[in-house]
């Protein structure tokens, strides 16, 4: 998400403060960051996996998983949040 913060600022401060942050007096580009932080939250809440290595992906399968579409899992469905 940090890449994608200069090219849409608005947007992501926007995000932040429906997230619950505060951003009111806080220039756009700060209450933009505060959006980043605040979903790394909410995942880190909801026990999203965010690596191949969590999701326990052996290394032998990269260049499989790299050339399908993102959202097609190759074998069925991956389990995307810790049990």
């Amino acid at each position: 998400m940090d890449f994608n913060v200069p090219s849409a600022q608005e947007k992501f401060a926007v995000i932040a403060e429906v997230m619950g942050e505060s951003t009111e007096g806080l220039p756009v580009r700060e209450a933009a960051y505060l959006a980043v932080d605040a979903v790394e939250s909410l995942i880190e809440d909801c026990g999203v996996f965010t690596t191949l290595r969590e999701l326990q992906v052996p290394e032998e399968d990269f260049p499989l998983r790299a050339s399908q579409p993102a959202l097609e899992p190759p074998h069925g469905a991956l389990h995307l949040h810790r049990t």
